[in-house]
């Protein structure tokens, strides 16, 4: 079911076997036969365009070269994303038809033979591509940097940004939290504004409800891109497929997917990252959107691993993300998608959107891309608002305006409030509970005290799995609606104002 090609790109089901990269006729039809570029590698290719060669430019490909320099100059490498010029204009699969789907990847692969032909066949250090998007990451040197620069085959060159996982934890979510054992589900929160009692989220936004009528998220999918997922739970019992993207840090070569490498598909891909205990922040945000005592217990997972050990936690490339991102889009055909989280972010205010602040909407290379291809197929992108109690504004990815963002809310009593380190702004489509969260860890425990965005972003995740069972085909802004219309409004006390979900009273709106 899956194979692991060193791009790490292709559906779980899509590649049998490995070959080599050739075009063979066959009953009159072009077929195109990718295996991917072996890890690290880039190999030469001997296909020609379907139509004329890219033409000719001068120009020097877009990037702010100056800082690139003086980063490959301080560090001896720099970690880029390239896009590569290609005879005929790029769009997303599902844009094309089979046979335009099969020239295009057939245009790609013509790229990256000439740019490797550029770099005289040289093994290109973390090298991923993608067999059908004209994208190649890769840790470059200085001379590789020149090289791209005057390359003729380059459309741009773009830094791969590090970022960390974000802080959470009393202010945030990560952080060794008091190990405990849940009980059975409570009957409702103990009205505390700290340790507000186990599940009290669940009856808060009505899963309870939910689920006495049927509705689970059955047949729906929720993708978690995080820290990794333990499938081995005994509360994660959905996990049905698996991938890892998690390139080593300047000046290795190694990655920390499970298999030493830095791609890896199949079973035990997206098993949590090794740096303990912020790496259970991916299966206590899969347990919230569809563990068994999630919101849609009925859903199943795809489980995608970015992070590597940083210096203060988990941290991820841009690249990595993409290529995750890339990789649920690539499964659409084999599972119903409702949402893929993203509980992560950095630490800088965005007081508007900022989809153009890393890339224009065409570039494939950046995560607003993904988002708004994911959004065209049916997808949600749910992500977490961020932990810097910003007012007037969200962290990045919140702020790109095609995603869903959520904020975290607790509560006093029966009131609900925005938590203090919640970053607010008008960007906010929606909120849900992420204070004093129970959810599973690994070691097939569960931990009750995490406080994040993080915590609240798969509410929404798991919510949109639960209305999608009722309606398959409601858009991803129809079921937004839903979900703004029949909840509870919460303000923030600095103008903004937004509904916390309601998940069984949403089944009415949509």
């Amino acid at each position: 079911m899956y194979s692991s090609a060193g791009d790490g790109t292709f559906p779980a089901q899509s590649m049998k076997k490995r070959m080599p990269r050739t075009v063979r006729a066959r009953r009159g039809v072009t077929l195109l036969v990718l295996a991917g570029a072996t890890a690290g590698t880039l190999t030469a290719s001997s296909v020609q365009p379907a139509m004329a060669s890219p033409e000719t430019s001068t120009s020097i490909p877009s990037g702010d070269w100056p800082t690139m320099e003086e980063h490959v100059g301080r560090d001896g490498q720099i970690p880029v994303i390239v896009t590569l010029r290609t005879a005929t204009k790029v769009k997303a699969p599902h844009e094309l038809s089979p046979e335009r789907h099969r020239t295009q990847a057939k245009n790609v692969a013509w790229s990256r033979g000439q740019l490797d032909r550029e770099m005289q066949g040289k093994k290109l250090r973390n090298h991923k591509a993608m067999y059908d998007i004209p994208l190649i990451a890769f840790h470059a040197s200085a001379g590789d940097l020149a090289k791209l620069k005057r390359s003729k085959v380059v459309a741009a060159v773009v830094e791969d940004l590090d970022h960390e996982l974000p802080d959470s934890k009393g202010t945030g979510d990560v952080g060794p939290p008091v190990t405990t054992t849940p009980g059975p589900l409570a009957t409702s929160s103990n009205g505390a504004s700290n340790h507000l009692g186990n599940w009290w989220d669940y009856y808060r936004i009505g899963v309870d409800k939910a689920l006495s009528t049927g509705y689970r998220g059955t047949g729906q999918t929720v993708a978690i891109i995080d820290t990794g997922v333990d499938r081995y739970h005994s509360g994660i019992t959905n996990v049905v497929n698996e991938a890892c993207f998690a390139t080593a840090q300047l000046g290795s070569t190694a990655g920390y997917c499970p298999n030493g490498s830095f791609t890896q598909l199949g079973l035990g891909a997206a098993r949590p990252c090794l740096q303990m205990p912020s790496c259970g922040h991916g299966t206590h945000v899969a347990h919230t959107a569809a563990g068994t005592n999630g919101v849609a217990p009925g859903a199943k997972i795809i489980a995608v691993q970015v992070f590597r050990p940083g210096a203060n936690g988990p941290t991820y490339w841009d690249s990595d993300l993409v290529w995750g991102m890339k990789h649920v889009y690539d499964n659409r055909g084999y599972y119903r998608i409702a949402a893929v989280n993203l509980s992560l972010g950095n630490g800088t205010r965005y007081s508007g959107y900022c989809d153009t602040m890393y890339s224009t909407a065409g570039d494939m290379g950046k995560l607003p891309a993904w988002i708004s291809s994911l959004k065209s197929v049916g997808t949600a992108t749910v992500i977490a608002s961020g932990n810097q109690g910003f007012r007037g504004g969200v962290a990045w990815p919140a702020c790109i305006s095609t995603a869903v963002t959520v904020g975290n809310t607790t509560a006093v009593g029966t009131a609900d409030h925005v938590y203090v380190s919640s970053s607010s702004g008008p960007q906010i489509d929606v909120l849900a509970p992420g204070t004093d969260i129970c959810s599973a860890v690994p070691g097939n425990t569960y931990q009750c005290d995490w406080i994040g965005t993080s915590m609240a972003a798969p509410h929404v995740a798991g919510a949109y799995a639960v209305l999608r069972q009722l309606r398959p085909t409601a858009s991803v802004d129809q079921v937004l609606t839903a979900l703004q219309r029949s909840g509870t409004a919460v303000a923030d006390g600095y103008g903004v104002t937004r509904t916390r979900i309601h998940v069984h009273n949403a089944l009415y709106w949509i």
